[in-house]
């Protein structure tokens, strides 16, 4: 069994205001449920749509037809668009 040691320097330089509320930014996203959070990479836009068993299908996707497109792949009647708008999702085409 491993045994690790932490030591606290105090001599470290303290983050910054921006670095600081990206953090918490950061955090509350992972105290939301995942579809409550965007999940697409970089470059493309969140969108979620409503499977018709009730649950979310997360997407990543450049546009509201890219993103139905995506939609149909997962199942036959998606419904309820939404995109991410930077806080929350709101609703996209229907």
């Amino acid at each position: 069994m491993s045994t690790f040691h932490f030591q606290e320097n105090s001599g470290e330089t303290s983050m910054s205001a921006s670095q600081s509320n990206m953090e918490v930014m950061s955090n509350k996203f992972h105290e939301l449920p995942l579809h409550e959070r965007p999940l697409a990479v970089a470059g493309l836009v969140s969108y979620r749509a409503e499977s018709r068993y009730g649950g979310w299908i997360m997407i990543g996707a450049r546009d509201d037809a890219d993103a139905w497109r995506e939609a149909k792949r997962s199942t036959p009647e998606p419904k309820n668009l939404q995109r991410w708008d930077g806080t929350k999702y709101v609703k996209g085409s229907q």
